[in-house]
């Protein structure tokens, strides 16, 4: 049975169960004071966080095909490695697995999971990727079978380090179809020392757009601070349309004005035009004469 809401003009709640017109089973429709689109039937209100996602949280720079299926486990394993450092565990580390379960290892091959993993553990961020020299630095790595896997930092002061250990992707990659409890896209992260004594393991999921969380955010039901405040907040699409109509202005304005709370407006102008220009430049190298008739990337060798 499908639960379903629905406003039937009666003075008292009241269930009922009804044939679906589509005869795919029972409906049970769920009567509320009120009459169907009159806009009075009752509803709880929805305890939602305010949108904060930016601009530059949805518009990523980063390897592809997917962000959830690329980007996302090259982050993760970047943040593990990234955590090894802050801990001081990586001088111990001699052994690094990451086991890609569900979705991630069924579509993996396809969408350069595996690959992703192998540039996370190195190091590397989405937005430093070199797509011209992905392929001959894994190369490398499969034919020494030593991965240096670390953290340069992002920021001044950061923790940083690096350790070259032996990998075997064949060995230290390993693909399970069954899914993890809290997500389709869930993988999990583990280091070993010399003695095989695990130091850490991290559970993350991918849970769309390249953002990821760990198993301890997913299960984490506390309300989130809000750590911007911005100037137009709201938490659905309706509080979005109120505010551009108050205020007179376009969804792209209040959108600005909002990202401004975090950044500069040079800041903003700068990085918009940098993700403009990572578009034109993708577009470019698909299109370029020089590569008609070369094979697209991947398993099914279809030509330009």
């Amino acid at each position: 049975d499908v639960e379903v809401a629905s406003c039937g003009c009666s003075s008292s709640d009241s269930t009922s169960d009804e044939k679906s017109p589509l005869k795919l089973g029972k409906v049970r429709a769920t009567k509320r004071k009120g009459c169907d689109g009159c806009g009075n039937a009752s509803q709880k209100e929805s305890p939602l966080q305010p949108i904060t996602t930016s601009t530059f949280e949805l518009f990523k720079v980063g390897i592809g095909p997917s962000s959830s299926h690329t980007v996302g486990p090259l982050v993760a394993c970047r943040n593990f490695v990234k955590d090894l450092v802050a801990e001081g565990l990586l001088h111990k580390v001699a052994q690094v697995k990451v086991e890609l379960c569900g979705s991630l290892a069924l579509t993996g091959i396809g969408h350069y999971t595996n690959k992703a993993v192998v540039l996370g553990l190195h190091g590397i961020s989405p937005a430093e990727v070199d797509t011209s020299s992905v392929e001959s630095f894994l190369e490398k790595v499969a034919n020494m079978g030593k991965l240096e896997i670390g953290f340069g930092g992002d920021e001044p002061g950061d923790a940083n380090g690096f350790r070259e250990i032996s990998f075997d992707e064949t060995r230290d990659i390993i693909l399970s179809a069954e899914e993890l409890p809290l997500h389709p896209n869930g993988m999990i992260c583990q280091a070993f020392d010399e003695q095989d004594q695990e130091l850490k393991q991290v559970t993350y999921y991918s849970i769309g757009g390249g953002f990821i969380m760990t198993e301890a955010q997913m299960l984490d039901t506390a309300p989130k601070a809000t750590l911007v405040d911005m100037p137009f907040p709201f938490s659905s699409m309706s509080e979005l349309v109120d505010i551009c109509r108050r205020e007179n202005l376009s969804v792209s304005a209040v959108m600005r004005r909002n990202e401004e709370a975090r950044r500069s407006p040079e800041e903003v102008d700068a990085g918009l035009r940098k993700i403009w220009q990572v578009m034109e430049e993708c577009v470019d190298r698909g299109l370029a004469k020089d590569k008609a008739g070369m094979a697209l990337p991947g398993p099914l060798g279809i030509t330009r």
